[in-house]
């Protein structure tokens, strides 16, 4: 994603409005059908968890940030790991 352009073009001189949202999902989608590895400077889930929600709820304007954060959640689920923190009791 380059910073500040929310487009994609999608043929025939047209363009496809990215969100916030579909930013996320196409990270996630990106890193699982790549098969990504888990490096030790991925952050961790509770650094993920509120620009997640925010991405998710149309807040967040940096569509990078967004795209990245998915990215790693789909490393994570690639690997195996855990995607939500379990609750405490």
């Amino acid at each position: 994603m380059k910073p500040g352009v929310n487009q994609v073009p999608i043929g025939n001189q047209r363009a496809a409005v990215i969100s916030s949202a579909l930013a996320l999902d196409a990270g996630f989608s990106v890193a699982y059908q790549q098969g990504q590895k888990m490096t030790p400077a991925m952050p961790d889930l509770s650094s993920l968890k509120a620009i997640a929600e925010r991405c998710l709820g149309l807040a967040e304007q940096d569509l990078g940030l967004c795209y990245s954060t998915g990215y790693v959640y789909g490393a994570r689920a690639v690997n195996g790991q855990a995607l939500a923190e379990r609750p405490q009791p």
